[in-house]
Parts: C-alpha cells; structure tokens; sequence
C-alpha cells in the first residue's frame, strides 16, 4: 500500500499514514461539518491496511481541537490498530493534548482504557504553529 496523505486545513486535520515509517499522524484540529465525507476514505484505506499491516505501528495524535463526530472516527481508528495489535502487531500510541485542557487529557484516558493498545498520554505547552484555528 502506498501512503495515505492528506494536507491540513483550517477544518481538517492532516493524516499521513507513512507506510515505508509506519508511523500514522493525525495532526491539527478536525471541526469538520461533514466529517463522514473526510473521514470515509481514510478509515476505508485503514480497513484494508489493517489486512496486513507492518510488526510495528506507532500512531501520533497531535489535535489542537475536534468536534464529536469526529472523536467518534477517532475511536473507530484506534479500535482497527487494537484489531491489528491482536494479529500481531506491536502498536503505540501517543495522544498528545496542551498541558491545561483536561478534556483533550480525559478524552485520551478514556481512549487508553477502553482499548486494548497501549497509549502514552504527553502534555504539551504550545499548539502547533503552523496551524491556524478556524474563526
């Protein structure tokens, strides 16, 4: 399979499932109003990647911010790593959130206890720069 890359907006995120890495980036702020249409393609590329994925995976989420809709996607994604960690795959992931929002840290807690791959919550102090919040 080739990489999956999408470019971040002021609405959406940037994805970049590096195949030839095997680390998988969600980075940015996803606040999408059709998130289904964004999110479709990049858990149907997930699926079929999870048929034979790598023997190890790192995931980074890096949000600044993210509406439900989307957190729902994101908890879809990590259920499909937990499914390729039981085929054998060594998975981690890193859920980073900005020192002071004890929601984007709750909601990485609870993603942490609900699925069976192990998550390494890191506080950051700055968001990225190079993405603008949507006004």
């Amino acid at each position: 399979m080739k990489t999956h890359y999408i470019k971040a907006t002021l609405n959406s995120p940037e994805i970049n499932f590096d195949v030839e890495k095997n680390i998988f980036l969600i980075s940015g702020q996803s606040i999408l109003t059709n998130v289904q249409e964004f999110y479709a393609p990049v858990i149907s590329w997930l699926e079929q990647y999870s048929e034979n994925p790598a023997s190890e995976i790192v995931v980074k989420f890096n949000l600044n911010y993210y509406n439900l809709a989307s957190a729902k996607r994101f908890m879809f994604m990590i259920y499909l790593f937990s499914k390729m960690r039981m085929k054998g795959s060594t998975v981690k992931i890193e859920w980073r959130f900005f020192k002071d929002d004890e929601f984007m840290k709750e909601f990485g807690e609870d993603l942490a206890e609900h699925f069976d791959v192990p998550m390494t919550l890191l506080p950051s102090v700055t968001y990225r720069s190079d993405v603008k919040m949507a006004s």
